[in-house]
């Protein structure tokens, strides 16, 4: 009797241990995880799609995993719509004094709320965010805090609002050294401008874009701000600026790639020099 009593608490401890050796595998995955995010994300989410949840043994270690996961897909450009997993990160994370994880959760319950089309609960959730921006000092995470509450002000034809939040995203990019993001904020604050009827503003901010996005090799983002200065010089009647700018279009890209509105801007110009076919 006592040899088999002897067997089942050898057999307890071994699972225990071995429970335990799994959690600080998969803790440490997460780790690894988390350390790749923002220059590999494609890896991050390979690493934390090969964890199941469930397998996690602590409501601290499952709400850490679905704010990485949600941010992992979010960065990999995958609309998460499924609110069950960040929205439990968000209620474990409400009243903490982890201040970086309590920003995260909010900010991506606000992104997968975007994804939904529920934008009002979705700036509900970016302004808990904001809250938490001053015990945080993270330039970064207040520049994509500011374009999304910017996004969400555009959706809304609220243009004074959106120019406010995009030049916000703006500062805090400068401060945190992100050329590529400061490219996209200066895109943004000029359409912005654009959607104020100021033409020269809008030219301005969008041709700063336009040169840092061929300093940084950015052809997307060249496209884009060639794509809206067409639009611009379009509407401010300026032919000879958007012939130019159409020509250096036209010399680098591919036309089955512009947006409509660009291409209905190209159609005005050669209507305006005559050229009617």
């Amino acid at each position: 009797m006592k040899k088999f009593l002897l067997l089942c608490v050898i057999g307890v401890l071994s699972a225990s241990i071995s429970c335990e050796q799994s959690n600080a595998e998969l803790i440490r995955s997460m780790n690894r995880a988390e350390e790749l995010m923002m220059e590999s994300p494609d890896s991050a989410l390979t690493i934390l799609s090969s964890i199941d949840v469930n397998e996690l043994s602590t409501q601290k270690d499952r709400a850490r995993y679905a704010i990485l996961y949600t941010q992992a897909k979010d960065k990999n450009y995958i609309d998460e719509t499924d609110t069950t997993l960040i929205s439990e990160a968000k209620r474990y994370y409400e009243d903490s004094n982890n201040h970086t994880y309590k920003f995260l959760s909010c900010f991506y319950y606000g992104r997968v709320l975007c994804n939904n089309g529920d934008y009002f609960h979705a700036m509900i959730a970016y302004t808990e965010a904001e809250g938490v921006l001053d015990k945080l000092n993270n330039d970064y995470f207040a520049g994509l805090l500011y374009t999304e509450i910017g996004n969400i002000y555009r959706l809304y034809y609220d243009y004074n609002k959106c120019l406010d939040a995009y030049q916000s995203a703006y500062k805090h990019y400068t401060l945190s050294e992100l050329e590529p993001h400061k490219a996209y904020a200066l895109l943004d604050i000029g359409i912005s401008y654009w959607n104020l009827e100021d033409g020269l503003k809008a030219e301005e901010y969008i041709n700063s874009a336009l040169e840092l996005a061929i300093t940084l090799g950015d052809v997307y983002l060249e496209r884009i701000c060639y794509e809206n200065l067409i639009i611009i010089y379009d509407g401010l009647s300026d032919i000879d600026k958007c012939g130019y700018v159409v020509d250096r279009l036209y010399s680098q890209f591919d036309d089955a790639l512009f947006s409509p509105t660009c291409l209905g801007s190209i159609a005005g110009y050669y209507a305006d020099i005559n050229e009617y076919d």
